[in-house]
Parts: C-alpha cells; sequence; structure tokens
C-alpha cells in the first residue's frame, strides 16, 4: 500500500477545517495517509519553502508521496 505524507505549515487557524475537509474528501482505504504540520518558531516572515523541506526530511523514508 502506498503511503502519502501532506506537509502543511502550522496555522491553528486552519488545522481543525482542513483535516475536516481532508477526511471528508479522502478515503482512507485507498491509501494510508498522514497530515504532517510544522510550525515556524521564530519571529521572522513566513518560510513555507523551509518547512515544507524541513518535513520532507523528517518523513522521506517512511513515506512514497509528499
Amino acid at each position: 500500500m502506498k503511503r502519502l505524507a501532506v506537509i502543511l505549515p502550522y496555522n491553528k487557524k486552519y488545522i481543525d477545517n482542513f483535516v475536516e475537509h481532508f477526511k471528508n474528501t479522502v478515503k482512507e482505504d485507498e491509501f494510508y495517509y498522514k497530515l504532517v504540520f510544522i510550525k515556524q518558531k521564530s519571529n521572522r516572515p513566513l518560510n513555507k519553502g523551509k518547512l515544507f523541506n524541513i518535513g520532507y526530511m523528517l518523513h522521506k523514508d517512511s513515506f512514497d508521496y509528499f
């Protein structure tokens, strides 16, 4: 079974809405997936590219698709 990781920059305001929508859209029995939320700790402007790279590096050996 193929494994999918969905990497998302962390924003508490939108997490619950996204998770609910994603679960209604995707059928869990078709493939395994994991939602990976990553939060930037610094107060600098959001660097989504860096967050996506970090998420990939953390999970690259466990998943087939990102």
